[in-house]
């Protein structure tokens, strides 16, 4: 993983922060379709997850490979759960899932903007419209907000 000082860098967007156990700061850079992570202990940046911007139709959903190589979909949420995995909410209903500790993502749910409804489904079948929001709590319960 490249890392440079945070303070000679720029984030071209932020949309969404979270932060994990361990003091590092994760951060949505919107107009590039990226997650950073800044290491508030030494002061550098580095891109976790996506590889910048491209156009919608090159944007595969591949699961298992480098998270840095993955194409995301308009980032717009992040939670880090107790078991240091970062979770992206995708604005194209997607919910992604990285593995901090080998770097590889894969996709938990979603297959983009579906119309079917939510409620009733079971968390990991579920398909979203948007995701706007996430959050997770002491028990390690993860909450998804969407636009519909």
């Amino acid at each position: 993983m490249h890392r440079v000082p945070a303070i000679k860098s720029s984030i071209n967007g932020p949309t969404a922060l979270a932060l994990d156990n361990n003091g590092h700061l994760y951060v949505i850079e919107g107009e590039e379709d990226r997650i950073d992570r800044i290491d508030l202990g030494d002061g550098t940046i580095s891109v976790v997850a996506g590889y910048g911007r491209k156009p919608e139709q090159d944007c595969l959903h591949q699961d298992g490979i480098q998270a840095t190589k993955a194409c995301l979909q308009y980032p717009t949420s992040l939670a880090v759960g107790a078991s240091g995995n970062l979770f992206i909410g995708e604005m194209s209903g997607y919910l992604r899932e990285v593995n901090l500790g080998s770097g590889l993502i894969s996709t938990v749910n979603g297959n983009g903007h579906s119309a079917e409804t939510v409620e009733g489904s079971s968390a990991l079948s579920a398909n979203f419209w948007s995701i706007d929001g996430l959050a997770i709590d002491a028990a390690n319960d993860l909450f998804i907000s969407d636009v519909r």
